[in-house]
């Protein structure tokens, strides 16, 4: 049976796969994976960060009861996904082979290394995660010795209208955004993807899956979000350090594909030397004045002189008296 076009684009795309945002890897992430304890889980559906503590519950389950961690390269995932990764990233054969039977797996994590498991380097590596996270949370409680006097004056100022903080409207994020994350219990974090300017919609929830695309919970900082801008702003108004927010915001692009465009100048159209003489012309070519229009002024209504009758003329003649005597007298 012929197969229709679209099943042949299927089948093309599926042989020529491009890499994936879980996928994403190579050996520059390692230095920072290390420091914070870290695994980078690389997955064909969503990539993000493991730690070590939580793969005896991850091995319980189907769909990731045969994922491995290397702890050289800091990388995790089932081994199909690991080996396209490395080989991508330039690794022989025969150092891919290497790594992952080096790896702790859901059986030798948990045996003895005298009958060649690693079970004491799995528990080791464990403890200075754990180590790290208290250290991590705790350091900035610091005890300070401070005498009474000095302990007043401080009260004093704080007292002081002038040089008292302002605490934030209860009608802002930022308050929200605040006493949420204060009043967190360990295992929860704050959601701030529906989060809205009056500060309504941060929820308080445990762990999102991996599957989820709320990202977030990177480096001992409990926000998740899956509003970029939402996350950025709450990182921000938590004031923690600027190398932290950066390292968040950095894993937070990272697990969620995000890619800043680049910006393309524009560049102004190209012109001919024939175009370039003419604007030369036009620009060394005098305004002709066109000649004003002079409206005539209106005339104004003419008296019309009506004839004054003359009197008439005197008769040239002039008519005497005439008397009549009558008879008789």
């Amino acid at each position: 049976m012929l197969k229709s076009k679209f099943e042949v684009y299927k089948m093309c795309a599926q042989e020529n796969t491009i890499e994936t945002r879980g996928m994403r890897w190579d050996q520059t992430l390692i230095p920072k994976a290390n420091e914070m304890h870290y695994y980078i889980k690389v997955s064909e559906e969503k990539g993000g960060q493991l730690v070590l503590s939580g793969a005896p519950n991850r091995w319980k389950k189907n769909g990731t009861k045969d994922d491995i961690y290397i702890s050289e390269i800091r990388l995790a995932g089932n081994k199909t996904n690991i080996r396209k990764v490395l080989e991508g990233n330039t690794y022989s054969s025969k150092d891919v082979d290497r790594l992952i039977a080096s790896a702790y797996t859901s059986f030798n994590y948990a045996l003895p290394e005298d009958q060649g498991g690693k079970q004491e380097q799995f528990q080791n590596e464990v403890n200075k995660y754990k180590e790290f996270k208290k250290t991590n949370v705790n350091k900035q409680k610091t005890s300070v010795d401070i005498s009474l006097e000095k302990l007043q004056s401080i009260v004093e100022d704080l007292n002081n209208s002038e040089n008292r903080k302002k605490i934030p409207s209860k009608n802002t994020r930022k308050y929200w955004i605040l006493e949420k994350y204060g009043k967190l219990s360990e295992g929860k974090v704050i959601d701030v993807s529906l989060m809205k300017q009056d500060g309504s919609g941060i929820k308080t929830r445990s762990v999102p899956k991996e599957t989820s695309k709320k990202y977030g919970n990177f480096f001992g900082v409990a926000v998740v979000s899956s509003d970029f801008k939402n996350y950025d702003y709450t990182l921000r108004t938590l004031q923690i350090p600027q190398s932290q927010i950066n390292d968040c915001v950095t894993q937070y692009r990272h697990a969620a594909g995000i890619v800043s465009k680049p910006q393309v100048k524009k560049s102004k159209p190209e012109t001919t030397p024939q175009e370039v003489k003419q604007e030369k012309v036009k620009q060394e070519k005098p305004k002709e004045e066109k000649p004003k229009k002079v409206t005539p002024p209106r005339e104004s209504l003419k008296t019309i002189e009506t004839p004054v009758a003359k009197p008439e003329a005197r008769s040239r003649f002039k008519i005497s008296k005439i008397s009549y005597n009558s008879p008789g007298r």
